[in-house]
């Protein structure tokens, strides 16, 4: 391929991947809006936290606004944003699927819809208030996650030793 043709796919390429990402942060601005909860502040600490995540996990962060966008919907906030990311990433971990998936499983959990989190093993307490329900929900997450990284780890010895 001519360098013109390389470069031109490039550009276009960049440009489709600014655009989603436009999409997504408007689509995240009509969610806060909605809500009550559009501010400079959120946004800039939304966008940097899908940032953030997304250097960590591998995953886009249009994937990472998406989920912050969906757990938005359903309730999160400035002050548990944070924690409901890292429990979306935990599911995901744990479901070995995608990071809006996750998150939409988690947002229903947030309504008290746990049924989809019992393929996963997490077993939730009805007798519980809805705040220790997804307490119990991230700590089994987080759990079910180390343990398969242990795991992960242990067979990779195991090769390196046989």
């Amino acid at each position: 391929m001519p360098a013109g043709l390389r470069a031109h796919a490039l550009a276009a390429k960049g440009l489709h991947v600014f655009m989603d990402k436009q999409v997504q942060v408007a689509k995240l601005d009509a969610v806060l809006a909605n809500q009550g909860k559009l501010t400079d502040e959120y946004r800039v600490k939304l966008q940097a936290l899908a940032s953030t995540l997304a250097g960590a996990t591998a995953t886009s962060s249009n994937d990472w606004l998406q989920a912050l966008t969906t757990l938005n919907k359903f309730g999160a906030n400035t002050g548990n944003i944070d924690q409901y990311a890292e429990a979306v990433k935990n599911l995901a971990g744990m479901m070995e699927g995608g990071i809006p998936e996750a998150a939409f499983i988690f947002g229903k959990a947030m309504q008290g819809q746990h049924h989809m989190l019992t393929r996963y093993g997490i077993e939730v307490d009805s007798t519980k208030s809805r705040t220790e329900q997804l307490a119990q929900i991230m700590q089994q997450a987080a759990t079910a996650v180390l343990a398969q990284a242990n795991t992960s780890q242990q067979t990779v010895l195991k090769l390196l030793q046989g």
